[in-house]
């Protein structure tokens, strides 16, 4: 998830283990996507930026909270996956025996679940510079080049928490890794892995298999469904829930996110939310019958296919004719808050500058995986920003507003779109958000705080 950047980028376990992941056979057709499951209707954050010529990555957005953080400490307890004979790791001496689990199990079940990358080094330091120093090493680039200074500031602006490319992946363990709960880390190294498994069926770097919101949204329903699979947190109705609350503030259409480029403008987790509820409708089936199907995409790229002809083959049609299906079943089952799919982005909007509130939901409706306060019994509100992007504050997003006393924390829903959640103990009554923007423009909304079940009506 790059801004302002130009170069982006579970006896079942048992018999598993015993049987390993075979590599994916030759492509065939997938059912139909018109048979795909209905999803249940609710409203970020893990996702993996890839850079053109650099290597991908996993990233995340800061949340400004208030009172309430991640609690790593009340993770399920981690019965270690072991890792892979054909993976290296390298730590330097600050990274403990506890993060060096971590990284494994997660590589561990990356590779039960999933299947085999082939040699893989994961190189996980505390000390950024001398991680930087050693990717420019590993790519034969100067740290002036124009790839090593998208490495440097993804990871340094905590965009990044992981990166990879053809057998290597990358990750700082800062401040921010270490806030993740266990299965948030898992599913980022899981997440890693997969791509590693699509570069080694297709023979190539990722960025050239085809468009970010595929390999992108099928590396988070891979290291997700990983994390499911292992009973290590969250359940696949969650993550579903967790996924379709993360798109509901996007307007672009997934035929627009070719590049992570293409939506910068509008909000960089485009890809592994939207891609990922695309990658859904793609494959009805899940666990590891639907990742076989997801395999041939590559495996056939392996074998000399465009991307095109390999999504003919593995999915049953034209990535031309999927595009219209899935923007139809998007808006029907989970449309935008702020406004309809294929709308323009806010920022280039003409409507003049305002914040709304769009509506409550019950508690739970807006999870955030990794966000305690998000959990219920807290009261998710949305409210939509017009005639700017809140995307272009970037990590500067939480201090431009002015949140209601007593609120629990805030999510990001899209780049016109904000959460607010408020504990239920708070008195019932008018509260306010307000947004003072650096150039000095203000608007404020009022809305009505209830314990009760709302109506799930949009008041706009």
């Amino acid at each position: 998830m790059l801004r302002k950047l130009e170069i982006y980028s579970v006896t079942i376990l048992l018999a598993l283990a015993a049987v390993g992941c075979s590599s994916a056979p030759t492509p065939t057709a997938a059912p139909s996507p018109a048979l795909a499951p209905t999803l249940a209707v609710a409203p970020t954050q893990v996702a993996t930026a890839i850079p053109s010529a650099a290597p991908s990555s996993t990233a995340t957005e800061p949340a400004s909270v208030p009172t309430e953080s991640p609690a790593a400490a009340s993770s399920p307890t981690l019965t270690p996956f072991a890792a892979p004979s054909s993976v290296t790791f390298k730590y330097d001496d600050g990274v403990t025996d506890d993060q060096r689990q971590t990284i494994e199990s997660g590589i561990g079940l990356g590779r039960l679940y999933e299947g085999d990358a082939g040699p893989v080094i994961v190189t996980a330091y505390t000390n950024f510079d001398n991680l930087a120093n050693e990717a420019d090493k590993y790519y034969h680039r100067p740290s002036t080049s124009r790839a090593s200074t998208t490495f440097r500031q993804a990871f340094l602006s905590h965009i990044w928490r992981a990166s990879s490319s053809p057998g290597t992946i990358w990750v700082w363990v800062n401040d921010m890794w270490k806030s993740l709960t266990v299965p948030m880390r898992l599913h980022t190294m899981a997440h890693e892995y997969f791509h590693e498994i699509q570069m080694h069926l297709a023979n190539k770097e990722v960025t050239a298999t085809g468009p970010i919101w595929l390999y992108e949204g099928a590396a988070d329903y891979a290291g997700f469904g990983a994390v499911a699979f292992a009973n290590r947190g969250y359940t696949m109705a969650q993550i579903d829930q967790y996924k379709i609350t993360a798109s509901r503030g996007m307007l672009s259409p997934l035929s627009s996110m070719i590049t992570l480029g293409d939506t910068e403008a509008e909000d960089t987790e485009y890809p592994y939310q939207v891609g990922y509820l695309a990658i859904e409708y793609l494959i009805p089936n899940r666990g590891s019958d639907g990742l076989s199907v997801l395999k041939n995409f590559w495996q056939a790229q392996g074998k000399g296919a465009s991307w095109q002809d390999a999504f003919k083959q593995t999915f049953g049609m034209s990535v031309d004719d999927f595009y219209p299906r899935f923007e139809q079943y998007r808006q029907t089952h989970y449309p935008p808050f702020c406004g309809a799919v294929g709308a323009p982005i806010a920022q280039a909007t003409p409507a003049p500058f305002g914040v709304r509130f769009v509506r409550q939901l019950s508690p739970g409706d807006m999870l955030q995986l990794d966000q305690t306060w998000s959990n219920p019994p807290n009261i998710p509100y949305v409210f939509c920003v017009d005639g700017f992007s809140l995307q272009s504050l970037g990590d500067q997003k939480g201090k431009a507003f002015t949140f209601p006393k007593g609120y629990a924390g805030w999510s990001s829903c899209g780049a016109g779109c904000i959460t607010v959640y408020m504990r239920p103990n708070d008195p019932a009554g008018t509260y306010r958000l307000a947004l003072t923007l650096p150039d000095g423009r203000h608007a404020d909304a009022s809305f009505q705080h209830s314990t009760g079940v709302p109506a799930a009506t949009p008041t706009q």
